[in-house]
C-alpha cells in the first residue's frame, strides 16, 4: 500500500509535517492551510 496525503481545502498533495508534538500540524504550500487534519488515502501498488 501507498499512503497519499492531501490537503482537506484544497485537495492539493503539497503538505509538509511542520510542527510536532502529540497529534502535528501540517501546512498545505498551494492554499496555505494549517492545521492537524488531512485527508490520507491508501492504495495498492501496482506491479
Amino acid at each position: 500500500m501507498v499512503s497519499k496525503k492531501s490537503c482537506p481545502k484544497c485537495g492539493s498533495g503539497a503538505i509538509d509535517f511542520y510542527a510536532g508534538g502529540l497529534t502535528g500540524i501540517y501546512h498545505c504550500k498551494n492554499c496555505g492551510y494549517s492545521g492537524a487534519i488531512i485527508v490520507e488515502e491508501d492504495t495498492p501498488i501496482k506491479k
